[in-house]
C-alpha cells in the first residue's frame, strides 16, 4: 500500500509540474506578432495580429476552408488574463476597428484556444484605432488603442 501511494504522489507531482510548464500553456506565437499588452482593471490583455497568408501556413483550419469574406485581410485575438495568472475563458468580445479612413466596423468575436478572435479589414497602410469591448462575468473590460500598420 506504502509503495502504490508513493507511485501515485509522484506521478501526481510530475503532473502538476508538466502542467504548470510552459509547453501547457496557449502559444500565442502561432497567431502572429503581438502587438499589445495592456492591463484593465486587473486584467492583462494580449492581443496578436497575423495576416491571412501567414495564418493560412499556420492554421489547422485555412482561410480557404470558410467564408473569411474577400475583405479580410488579417486575424486579430486577444488573450485575457486574470490576476492570478490564469487564462480568462468565459469571455464574450467584440472589435470596432475604425480605419485610416475614419470608416468603423464592428467585429464580433469567436472564443478559440484561451482567446477570441475574428478577422478583420486592415488592408492599407496607416493608423488604425481599435476598440475592444470583453464581457466577464462578473464586469465588462473595455480597451483602446491605435495600431500603426507598417
Amino acid at each position: 500500500m506504502k509503495k502504490n501511494l508513493c507511485c501515485t504522489l509522484v506521478l501526481a507531482a510530475a503532473l502538476g509540474l508538466a502542467i504548470a510548464s510552459p509547453a501547457f500553456a496557449t502559444d500565442l506565437s502561432r497567431y502572429g506578432a503581438e502587438i499589445r499588452k495592456a492591463q484593465v482593471s486587473g486584467y492583462t490583455l494580449t492581443y496578436t495580429l497575423i495576416g491571412v497568408p501567414e495564418m493560412n501556413v499556420t492554421s489547422v483550419m485555412p482561410m480557404s476552408s470558410y467564408d473569411g469574406g474577400p475583405n479580410k485581410s488579417h486575424h486579430l485575438m486577444v488573450f485575457v488574463t486574470g490576476a492570478n495568472g490564469r487564462a480568462v475563458r468565459d469571455i464574450d468580445v467584440g472589435y470596432v476597428v475604425t480605419r485610416p479612413s475614419g470608416v468603423s466596423d464592428g467585429y464580433p468575436a469567436f472564443v478559440m484556444d484561451g482567446g477570441a478572435g475574428t478577422d478583420v479589414d486592415l488592408a492599407f497602410r496607416g493608423a488604425y484605432t481599435i476598440q475592444t469591448k470583453i464581457a466577464l462575468p462578473e464586469t465588462e473590460l473595455v480597451d483602446s488603442f491605435v495600431y500603426d500598420l507598417k
